[in-house]
């Protein structure tokens, strides 16, 4: 799959080697992977990936769960569970179509992208409210 955003997807590929090194107590393989079972990890290690620092392995982290939940499970198959497979095979897993999947995947990155380079998350509810996050009893506003 060509990614929409390049440097999101690097991003994103980076933040996947992080969540799949965390998920196992630092195995370096994710739980559903048959490298699992060689024990090598395919090079993965449970250290913050090379040239990223912890803060944005964070950033796209909180960004992905900022995400519609759909875009999350494709985002979480495709970088974190997808353990290099083939595109194909992971829209099946999720039981989509390969077109839909790229779908999910290159909109859940530019809005990656918008919640990493704005300072304000992209939130319906924060903005109309003038960048105040509303709370559970209060109306959300209008501006006129």
């Amino acid at each position: 799959m060509k990614p929409a955003i390049v440097w999101v997807d690097i991003l994103l590929s980076k933040w996947g080697r992080h969540e799949i090194s965390t998920e196992n107590g630092g195995k370096g393989f994710p739980s559903s992977c048959l490298l699992a079972l060689s024990g090598d990890g395919d090079g993965y290690d449970s250290s913050v990936p090379k040239g990223v620092v912890d803060p944005d392995v964070l950033a796209v982290g909180e960004a992905v769960m900022q995400l519609q939940i759909v875009q999350v499970a494709c985002v979480f198959q495709y970088y974190v569970r997808g353990c290099g497979r083939p595109d194909s095979e992971n829209a099946h897993t999720l039981g989509i179509s390969y077109k839909t999947l790229t779908q999910y995947i290159h909109q859940a990155q530019r809005k990656i992208a918008l919640d990493i380079s704005l300072p304000c998350t992209q939130n319906s509810l924060q903005s109309v409210n003038g960048g105040s996050c509303p709370e559970i009893n209060q109306p959300v506003l209008a501006r006129a």
